[in-house]
């Protein structure tokens, strides 16, 4: 997705600010071209000497810092075809909420024609708070992606939403909107099934195979890219894919119980399944329930 993209990385004043340097490893590595802004805070928390060396470029820390006759905002706006603000603190998304560009990051911010992304991180008490919420409903009106907050160990020392989620998870989900916008499956619903059916022998065993689910699960992410809305019905419980609706089964049975209960509504059906070719007797059924009422006979 980001491949020969000029992806801007802008880094706020979070304590989460060290996850910036995987998260620019990793476009890095998706052969984008990679420049870093940092606000005045963020420097506190990572140096711009460390983005510097991962990118590959001189960090954008300071508007007049220098003497040249370029105008350096407008032209790393104009450079970027993508931005991100990662980590985004509730002091910066007010800014870019209210149109303010009172240094580097948000001056280019203002300039730029981009698509625009935002990954949040702060405290649950801060990210709860009216104006932040208000100020975020602003930019996804303005044609902002914003990535929610995870669920977390927060820097207080307790467990809440407002951690900043994994680089990988933020650049995932943010390949799958952007790809979403344009996709020609947009509107579309499809059922998606995966993985291999298991069938009880007994309270211990089970008829099933090797599926692996992979097939399924690549197809589902395709699907969202596209801009479908996605149910996976599956046995196998592989990555978590954004914006699809996983439904967890184990049996033949169970599987086509969600699957008629999903196919009213859906356009498309895709059976990726592995569904076992056996199932167990009536009399072995029966005696297994048995054995689950009054423990094993």
């Amino acid at each position: 997705m980001f491949k020969e993209k000029n992806v801007l990385v802008v880094v706020t004043g979070s304590v989460s600010a060290y996850k910036a340097a995987s998260f620019v490893r990793l476009l890095v590595k998706d052969h984008a071209h990679v420049r870093v802004a940092m606000t005045q805070s963020a420097q506190e928390f990572i140096t711009s000497k460390t983005l510097a060396i991962l990118s590959g470029h001189d960090v954008l820390t300071d508007l007049f810092a220098g003497h040249t006759t370029e105008v350096v905002h407008i032209d790393w706006a104009k450079w970027a075809d993508i931005i991100f603000v990662v980590p985004a603190t509730a002091n910066m998304i007010g800014k870019l909420a209210n149109g303010l560009a009172d240094d580097a990051p948000t001056a280019t911010i203002m300039a730029a024609t981009a698509k625009k992304i935002i990954a949040p991180a702060m405290n649950d008490v801060m990210l709860a708070n009216s104006a932040v919420a208000r100020n975020l409903a602003t930019l996804a009106a303005d044609g902002w992606l914003v990535i929610e907050p995870a669920e977390g160990f927060l820097a207080e020392g307790y467990a809440a939403k407002g951690r900043l989620p994994e680089p990988e998870a933020i650049l995932a989900e943010a390949a799958i909107r952007l790809r979403a916008q344009t996709g020609h499956l947009r509107g579309k619903k499809i059922v998606i099934t995966a993985g291999g059916t298991r069938e009880a022998l007994d309270p211990v065993r089970f008829l099933t195979n090797k599926s692996s689910g992979k097939m399924g699960y690549a197809l589902a992410q395709a699907a969202a890219e596209n801009g479908a809305e996605v149910t996976l019905i599956t046995t196998v419980d592989r990555q978590t894919i954004f914006d699809v609706t996983k439904v967890m089964v184990d049996s033949t049975q169970a599987m086509y119980e969600a699957v008629m209960a999903a196919f009213p509504n859906a356009d498309i059906f895709i059976g990726a399944a592995a569904v076992s070719d056996f199932k167990p007797a009536t009399l072995a059924q029966d005696k297994i329930k048995k054995q689950g009422d009054g423990g094993l006979t």
